[in-house]
């Protein structure tokens, strides 16, 4: 049996002014998918809408803890399988809270528990698997209410084997060194008051060193810390101001613990940092919540720096209202995910390196919850833990979901299509939990097998299609995509039989049928000497007008319905192989003796006569004009005469 204490606590309203600069570039405001689980059931179901967002359905989740209130701040993957948590319980134990220690199988189930502490007020932070169990560091109370740094140390099986304590204070987070040795980082207090504090403890918890740290100045409270490339440490956590609010931190130590740099982001309200991490490409994200920035209540707060200290960029995430980051963890070269609450529930998200969600989501009931730690599961999935109203036997449970890989490795990219080829897309995804059916909102126009591959269904008419896309894996979650298929027609039209060149007899009639195609449609012709021919829509090439003998260089062009053109060239000719013809034929003349010989011939020809000529030069002359004349005096008899008349191109008749 617990003992119950009544207690009360004096709360102040204060009107303050806290003096801050945030660094700010954008404030997103987000949409999540939610996913609520089945009480008893201890199901997840999804909505039967098909969003856009990608949602997770977890492999499996289960509560942990009594009756009263229970909770988690660590969860650890163990080397030999299955996990390690701690945090503090109200059900169990000899006090008010004690440090609780759990650890649980692959598939969820609870292998056992244990507490640690005192009646009153102790707490477990932070574990660290060993080779012959863990430590855990948190604090202890004292009966008269007082905390201490507090290490525990057991087997595998969780049972103590020494616990100390040390200066006054909170333990926060534990390292373990090459050397066996262990970092422990948290607060303590001092004559200016609470402080950073740093300890060093060898295998069996003896004190090595410490040191209360005031240069980041009184009232910091830590968070969280990461071990960095270089030996150091980065801790993030919150400072309080004068007027009892507070601002988030950064602070960098090499492995002397020297400081490097350290950065502090707040305004006009209480911002606290809470987790930290040093992604693949080695920039710091920092985590956390701001009521400074944020238009109700309070927004996830995500800052990213690089290594050597200069700032990147701020965001301010408003999924809902009390929106708060808690946990982060680095993912890919520049990725990361996070844990948080928003709404009264758990938020879980991926963050890319410019600060965008590439996919986030909610889990919960009707009751309240709040994440406290993410872990990467081997390579495979992620392990949520947190704090659940909804679910579980007491007034609150220690909630874990253990959540697959549900990703693209290759977000959908729009497509573009060129009339009547066939499209086909092969949808590449990563799903630990197994994709096993495919599906998209248009299936008039496209098609996807069970494997992912996305085809066209019927001919695609030119336009711009939006296709959405689902993949399904085994445990329910839902991996969701849109991309567009722009089909163009940017062919032009082709030559059923190609223009060649023509030759025209002068004076004939010119008509010329040209035949091209385009599955489109034949939209228009066109001609570069539109004053001397025409073009019909047809594609038939006339013209009104007596062209000269010559050649005509000619360029046609055709288009379709899309605005694509085909051009050609080709060269008419217009030819006279015609000889001029008689519009009288010559007949015989009969003259008398004496008399002169005054004959016009009459011939005609389209390119114009352009000579006479007759055989008999010595006694006859002919003009150009085609008359006949005899030029010497004729003496009786008959004269056969042949006459020959020419056009300008040399055609005789």
């Amino acid at each position: 049996m617990r003992r119950d204490i009544q207690f009360c606590v004096l709360l102040a309203v204060l009107v303050f002014i806290v003096i801050g600069i945030f660094p700010i570039e954008t404030n997103c405001n987000y949409q999540s998918t939610r996913m609520e689980m089945i009480a008893g059931k201890k199901e997840m179901i999804l909505s039967e809408e098909k969003s856009l967002q990608t949602e997770i359905a977890p492999i499996w989740n289960h509560t942990y803890g009594g009756d009263e209130g229970d909770n988690v701040y660590s969860v650890i993957e163990v080397s030999s399988g299955g996990y390690a948590f701690v945090g503090n319980t109200y059900s169990y134990g000899a006090g008010l809270w004690d440090m609780w220690l759990g650890r649980v199988a692959s598939n969820g189930t609870l292998l056992w528990n244990r507490t640690f502490g005192g009646i009153e007020d102790d707490r477990g932070y932070d574990l660290l698997e060993l080779s012959d169990g863990f430590i855990i560091v948190g604090n202890n109370a004292t009966d008269y209410g007082d905390q201490y740094v507090w290490v525990v140390r057991t087997d595998l099986d969780g049972h103590e084997l020494w616990n100390k304590t040390y200066a006054r204070g909170f333990g926060r987070t534990i390292y373990q060194h090459d050397s066996g040795e262990f970092t422990v980082i948290g607060e303590a207090y001092s004559g200016i008051g609470r402080v950073l504090y740093l300890l060093r403890i060898d295998s069996l918890g003896e004190h090595i060193w410490s040191t209360k740290y005031e240069r980041l100045g009184a009232d910091i409270t830590v968070e969280s810390a990461v071990e960095t490339d270089d030996g150091g440490f980065a801790i993030v956590g919150q400072k309080m101001h004068e007027m009892s609010e507070t601002s988030a931190f950064i602070a960098k130590f090499d492995e002397y613990w020297r400081l490097q740099w350290e950065h502090y982001y707040g305004g006009l309200g209480s911002d606290d940092g809470q987790s930290v991490c040093t992604t693949n490409d080695g920039d710091y994200v920092l985590i956390g919540r701001t009521r400074s920035l944020s238009d109700d209540t309070s927004d996830v707060l995500v800052v990213r720096i690089d290594e050597n200290g200069n700032h990147l960029w701020t965001r301010n995430y408003d999924v809902g209202d009390l929106d708060a980051g808690e946990s982060v963890t680095p993912i890919s070269s520049a990725d990361c995910v996070i844990l948080g609450s928003t709404d009264g529930n758990m938020w879980f998200a991926r963050l890319d390196e410019d600060g965008s969600l590439s996919y986030n989501q909610i889990y919960g009931g009707p009751g309240g919850e709040s994440g406290s730690d993410i872990q990467i599961i081997g390579g495979d999935g992620f392990l949520l833990s947190g704090r659940t109203t909804s679910y579980g036997p007491g007034s609150s449970a220690v909630w874990m979901l253990r959540l697959p890989v549900l990703e693209w490795i290759e977000t959908p990219p729009d497509m573009e299509v060129e009339y009547l080829d066939s499209l086909r897309y092969d949808l590449k995804a990563n799903s630990s939990a197994g994709i096993i059916s495919w599906s998209l909102n248009d299936t008039t126009h496209f098609d996807v097998n069970s494997t992912g591959t996305v085809k066209n269904a019927s001919v695609l008419s030119v336009g711009t299609y939006h296709v959405s896309v689902w993949g399904n894996d085994s445990v329910g979650g839902i991996l969701a995509g849109e991309f567009t298929v722009v089909v163009q027609d940017t062919k032009g039209p082709t030559w059923i039989q190609e223009p060649t060149d023509q030759v025209l007899e002068a004076g004939d009639e010119f008509q010329y049928d040209l035949n091209a195609t385009d599955e489109s449609g034949i939209y228009e012709w066109k001609l570069n000497v539109t004053t001397a021919f025409s073009i019909g829509p047809s594609g038939v090439i006339t013209t009104n007008l007596q062209m000269p003998v010559d050649d005509y260089p000619i360029s046609v062009s055709v288009s379709d319905i899309y605005g694509n053109w085909l051009h050609d060239d080709f060269i008419l000719t217009i030819q006279d192989t015609k000889s001029p013809e008689w519009v009288m034929p010559p007949e015989n003349q009969i003259i008398q003796l004496g008399e002169e010989l005054d004959y016009k011939l009459y011939a005609s020809d389209l390119s114009g006569i352009f000579g006479w000529t007759v055989n008999d030069t010595d006694r006859f002359a002919i003009t150009s004009e085609g008359h006949l004349r005899n030029i010497t005096p004729l003496s009786p008899g008959t004269y056969s005469l042949n006459l020959s008349v020419c056009d300008t191109y040399d055609n005789q008749l």
